[in-house]
């Protein structure tokens, strides 16, 4: 982006527009501690608009999706972010859209999203532990075998995880 394209611009009527869209997205930010969520909407889709390919936009803009029962323009916004290799830690999208699936009580959707996250990620303990989250709320809080099975890697691969300590 050239200096003059992140200059504000100045309408007739004295208002500013700002072409930055990292501007956009402090505004949302701060608009969501105001609790103005319309505002935030607006500011996040005017950020994405302007950095379509920004995947700390998308992933900030998915939360606030999942946090307003937007689940799946959420989910659909952390798994752009997840695949998107200019984003430096897409395990925490593929976290996200697990907790928004799961928040949403769609527990099979979010068993799939918590081994999408083993898959590309490999195995620690938080994401073992959070797959078995998910296949316990899956089961209508049933610990199953499957589940106690990742709580049982968790505990592995750190035996102070106090999820995996609970339900194991």
């Amino acid at each position: 982006m050239n200096e003059s394209d992140s200059r504000p611009l100045s309408l007739p009527d004295g208002s500013v527009v700002h072409r930055d869209p990292e501007i956009h997205s402090v505004l949302a930010v701060l608009y969501d501690r105001l609790g103005l969520p319309d505002e935030v909407d607006k500011h996040f889709r005017e950020a994405i608009r302007l950095a379509p390919k920004d995947p700390q936009i998308a992933n900030n803009y998915g939360a606030f999706l999942c946090q307003h029962g937007r689940t799946d323009e959420g989910v659909k916004r952390f798994l752009e972010s997840a695949v998107n290799p200019l984003y430096r830690t897409p395990e925490f999208a593929y976290s996200n859209a697990g907790v928004c699936l799961r928040a949403a009580k769609r527990y099979d959707e979010a068993v799939t999203a918590r081994r999408n996250a083993l898959k590309f990620l490999g195995s620690n303990p938080q994401r073992e532990a959070d797959l078995g989250e998910a296949l316990t709320a899956a089961a209508n809080g049933v610990v199953t075998a499957e589940a106690k099975e990742a709580f049982d890697r968790a505990l592995k691969l750190d035996a102070d995880d106090f999820r995996a300590r609970y339900f194991a």
